[in-house]
């Protein structure tokens, strides 16, 4: 697993094997991305995220339900918001940006059911 850049200003590190206060779903889809190599971290009130060179994922957990915000980066900047209520279905998305993909193929992947 690679290490990355710095995380966000508040965020930490997160490495796989480590345990967090967060949602049984939010650790699931930080192992998913650790596992399949990328550089993760995690945040105050629900945040965490990915990133991979130019390219990252933030995800924000809203309110106590299963619901999500995941915006889609690229050099420093939103590119695409979702609302989503299954966050460990979104995993594929997140690694598919990461690994390059088209922002119309990312889309899909976090709107399918």
């Amino acid at each position: 697993m690679t290490d990355g850049p710095l995380p966000p200003i508040g965020c930490t590190r997160w490495r796989l094997g480590e345990s967090t206060s967060n949602p049984p779903e939010d650790e699931l889809f930080l192992r998913k991305i650790a596992e399949a190599g990328f550089a993760t971290y995690v945040g105050p009130v629900g945040l965490l995220g990915t990133e991979n060179d130019a390219r990252d994922v933030v995800v924000i957990h809203r309110g106590w339900g299963r619901r999500w915000e995941v915006t889609i980066r690229e050099a420093e900047r939103d590119v695409h918001t979702a609302k989503v209520t299954q966050l460990p279905k979104r995993v594929e998305a997140a690694i598919a940006w990461l690994r390059g993909g088209s922002l119309e193929m990312v889309i899909q992947l976090l709107d399918k059911d």
